[in-house]
């Protein structure tokens, strides 16, 4: 009888075992090379021992296969070869398909007993990629683990979070129970707790910006930008190899409306030191939570990489020094601009004083600056004959990662729309009351779009696999981020100084003031909800725009829900406790010193917004506030 059973179960063992490994994968021509095979079902396969306990269980390998393909020439670019003309011949045609190896691989999932070692898969494909000529690699294998287990930055990070949500539910009692004594009357111990207050917190997240109505644009500024920024990351991130058909991507790369993704490198936003830091480390710390809530087929390829690079990179990113490191050894990858960020406000602390205490002086030593950082971009596209900006639609890795490495990624790249929006800041103090005529208002804003679409569209050709001469490529990579920026920049001087009209009112939505007080937290998680979604998919998506929208919108919506309790718990706190100890507490002009709503004074919450202006506007206690309005390289840094 035991026998008859030990037979049953190795046929149900092995019968799912081979039902869950995969089948070759309909849509070859199209370019679908992988198939996931059934992931969960293999993992949940068990062969029980007659004592009712699991003898051995089933183990997904991930299988890498690809013809070996000669060194990628230096000028490849896939969209050029998306297609071959009547006239070609079949060669070029085999060529076309043939090239697309250069960046994907066959991928498929096999399940075999857990008693096999990666080792001895490693060993066997080995043997078989030696008899058929073919690049075959088993990068990893998966067994369903029995539990969890907490290692010492789980306990870490669980004992920090606990500990703020304590200080937050202290916080709101002081609050709710200080009733109506006004804020100068509150002991500094209260002044403190209240700053963790989650009812006074949210309230001031939901709410509109009470300052001026023209700044109010400003929120619109940043809300729209890191929603440009999380749309570039949905359609680039993306792991080629998950989806079905993807030949369409190669034709979409051809298409002018496109540019708007391919060239979405174009948006950050900056911010200071002691408020940047505390959520940075808790965004990394999150990071090690992500294997104990997901799993799947591509998971070692997207999050894994990650976790290592955090595990052993994870000072390049504290200290503000990884834009200067490989991009594989950057702990979450869009930090590197905040490092960038950081040290352009570091080296232009000088700059602002002269600039506060000799304008002319000052605006000449930013202009010295900005010239010798663009023809250092300039030279250096030039010296490594590089493309002016990251060209994903070549599918040429090495000229990809070069262009990230080489300039992308460099503090001085991004010195011109940093000082861009120095300069705005300091002709928004000067000339917050200007009154410009129609005739230079119409010049300005026809002026902005010129700049603006000449950034975004001009890498066209480049994009399509034909490009201009080396000397306009270098002129293109020089010149466009600064461009863009001065273009970004009327927009947000018209606005502010009260000639933004319609676009005005469209950025002064009220909506887009809680998303923009949400941003920083945005732009450090999003990128984990798109790692956790792209390494836990289960099955090929089929790409098309309205499956790309579904994920960009699911993408934006699942942020922004974790990105609130984190803000209320973190972020907010530290915005309050900041502008408590170095800002001097001032009555704004239309209200009295006693308590607002959620307990501190607007000029103290204010901080929270991320400008680091004052509510009446923009007036700075110090010159080094002028910081708070350079938010203007909107548009090159996006998709790292």
């Amino acid at each position: 009888m035991n026998d008859v059973q030990d037979h049953k179960n190795a046929l149900f063992f092995h019968s799912t075992v081979l039902d869950a490994t995969s089948k070759p994968a309909a849509g070859l021509f199209e370019g679908t090379v992988a198939d996931f095979g059934g992931f969960d079902e293999c993992l949940n396969v068990e062969f029980p021992k007659r004592n009712g306990d699991v003898e051995f269980r089933g183990q997904y390998c991930a299988v890498e296969a690809r013809p070996i393909m000669p060194p990628t020439p230096n000028n490849f670019s896939m969209a050029k070869n998306s297609h071959a003309d009547p006239l070609d011949t079949i060669q070029k045609e085999i060529y076309i398909a043939g090239a697309a190896f250069t960046y994907m691989k066959f991928r498929f999932g096999v399940c075999v007993p857990s008693l096999c070692s990666l080792q001895d898969m490693q060993a066997i494909v080995k043997r078989i990629s030696d008899t058929v000529e073919m690049d075959i690699q088993i990068p990893q294998c998966y067994i369903k683990e029995e539990r969890v287990v907490f290692k010492p930055i789980h306990i870490a990070v669980i004992s920090v979070l606990s500990l703020l949500l304590l200080l937050c539910i202290l916080g709101t009692i002081v609050d709710y129970q200080s009733g109506n004594i006004p804020y100068e009357k509150l002991s500094n111990g209260r002044k403190f707790m209240v700053c963790f207050s989650i009812i006074g917190n949210f309230r001031r997240l939901m709410c509109a910006s009470k300052g001026s109505e023209e700044l109010k644009a400003l929120h619109g500024l940043r809300a729209l930008s890191m929603g440009w920024i999380i749309l570039g990351h949905t359609y680039v991130w993306i792991n080629y190899q998950l989806l079905r058909s993807p030949n369409i991507s190669i034709v979409w790369f051809n298409r002018l409306d496109f540019e708007v993704i391919l060239n979405g490198w174009l948006s950050v936003e900056p911010f200071f030191f002691l408020r940047l830091t505390p959520p940075l480390l808790l965004t990394i710390g999150l990071l090690f939570f992500l294997p104990l809530i997901s799993s799947g087929p591509f998971w070692y390829e997207r999050v894994d990489p990650e976790i290592k690079a955090c595990t052993d990179y994870w000072w390049l990113s504290i200290l503000y020094i990884s834009n200067w490191a490989d991009m594989k050894n950057i702990c979450v990858h869009p930090t590197w601009y905040l490092s960038a960020d950081f040290q352009l406000h570091v080296i232009t602390i000088v700059i602002l004083y002269i600039l506060y205490k000799y304008p002319k002086l000052g605006l000449s030593l930013i202009c010295s600056v900005v010239l010798v950082c663009s023809v250092v971009v300039g030279v250096l596209t030039f010296q490594w004959d590089l493309p002016p900006t990251i060209q994903v639609s070549s599918g040429n890795s090495g000229k990809i990662q070069a262009t990230i490495d080489v300039v992308h990624m460099k503090t001085f790249t991004h010195a011109g729309p940093y000082y861009v929006g120095i300069v705005l800041g300091f002709l928004m103090i000067k000339y917050k009351d200007v009154k410009i005529s129609k005739v230079i208002n119409i010049c300005g804003w026809c002026a902005s779009t010129v700049l603006c679409l000449t950034a975004v569209y001009g890498a066209h050709r480049w994009n399509i696999g034909e490009p201009h001469g080396p000397l306009l490529t270098s002129i293109f990579a020089a010149l466009h981020r600064t461009t863009f920026a001065i273009g970004v920049g009327w927009v947000t001087f018209a606005c502010v100084t009260g000639h933004g009209g319609v676009v005005n009112k469209i950025l002064s939505w009220s909506l887009l003031a809680p998303i923009s007080r949400l941003t920083f937290m945005i732009y450090l998680l999003h990128s984990l909800v798109i790692w956790v979604r792209m390494g836990s998919l289960r099955e090929r998506l089929y790409f098309s725009h309205y499956n790309m929208l579904y994920e960009y919108v699911g993408n934006i919506v699942t942020t922004v829900i974790l990105t609130v309790p984190f803000y209320l718990l973190l972020e907010a706190p530290l915005s309050n406790i900041e502008r408590l100890i170095f800002s001097k507490v001032r009555p704004s002009k239309d209200e009295s010193p006693t308590k607002q709503n959620g307990h501190l004074p607007d000029n103290i919450a204010q901080s929270a917004n991320g400008f680091g202006m004052d509510k009446e506007g923009l007036e700075p206690a110090t010159p080094v506030k002028l910081t708070g309005v350079k938010s203007l390289d909107l548009v090159q840094n996006g998709l790292h």
